[in-house]
């Protein structure tokens, strides 16, 4: 740690003497600062100590033990393959409370609500894995942001801990989901043919595996095709989408 006098060699701004340091209060966090006085000219600069602790990283990233439920949900979330959830969301959703038809499938055009009631089982049995493991890739991304300098100086100007989030760490920290969104297409097709089989749906799944029992090998062969280009479509749109969320990717690019 530098103490008031001591000298301090800058390579770039020549030599510095460290007149003082200093904490200030900012958006509740205390950030400590260096006051750097070039020798032999009016010129002060102030520069932030890099401390997690100092800038409210611990805070963004645990608030009142919330990380620690979420986390657990998630591994409880992932345990759960999409098939036992469907089955158990039928029973009670469908047999005990009668809110969702157990089998079928309503188009919107027939009744909008009804169309929904018999889509959500489907959905959340589809999608509960994958929001927990899109769950636990985000908080680990978020937190290597969160470390980075940029976020110090936004921190350093008095953005509050929910604008640093959202509007500076959260952006970056999605490249990683965005990745494993475009590759799980395929692994979330497969999912469904099991899930339609069983809630009775005809979907893309259902189709696939009726042509496999049927060997019906020219249908099969055009819902794999099918199945191969959007799933080539996706990931040239998750690399387009890179740009967007982290303008370094641009920048590095041109």
């Amino acid at each position: 740690m530098f103490k008031v006098g001591d000298t301090v060699v800058y390579p770039a701004h020549g030599v510095s003497e460290v007149e003082a340091i200093e904490t200030r209060e900012i958006s509740g966090n205390k950030i400590s600062f260096f006051i750097l006085k070039v020798l032999d000219t009016q010129m002060t600069v102030m520069v932030p100590v890099t401390n997690v602790e100092n800038v409210g990283i611990r805070e963004l990233i645990d608030k009142k033990g919330i990380d620690k439920v979420l986390g657990i949900t998630a591994f409880g979330m992932i345990s759960l393959p999409g098939f036992a959830v469907a089955l158990i969301l039928t029973y009670w959703l469908g047999v005990k409370l009668q809110w969702v038809p157990t089998q079928g499938y309503v188009r919107p055009t027939e009744d909008l609500v009804g169309h929904f009631q018999s889509v959500v089982v489907p959905v959340i049995a589809l999608s509960l894995g994958q929001i927990a493991v899109y769950m636990r890739l985000l908080r680990s991304d978020l937190v290597a942001t969160l470390q980075e300098d940029f976020i110090l100086m936004a921190k350093s100007k008095g953005v509050s801990n929910q604008r640093v989030l959202w509007r500076h760490a959260l952006r970056p920290s999605s490249l990683t989901i965005l990745t494993v969104a475009g590759l799980n297409i395929g692994t979330l097709i497969g999912g469904t043919v099991v899930v339609e089989s069983l809630l009775g749906l005809p979907g893309l799944g259902y189709m696939l595996g009726e042509a496999v029992l049927a060997r019906q090998y020219v249908a099969l062969q055009s819902l794999v095709a099918l199945v191969a280009i959007t799933f080539v479509l996706i990931n040239f749109a998750v690399d387009a989408l890179y740009t967007v969320l982290d303008p370094r990717i641009r920048e590095r690019r041109t």
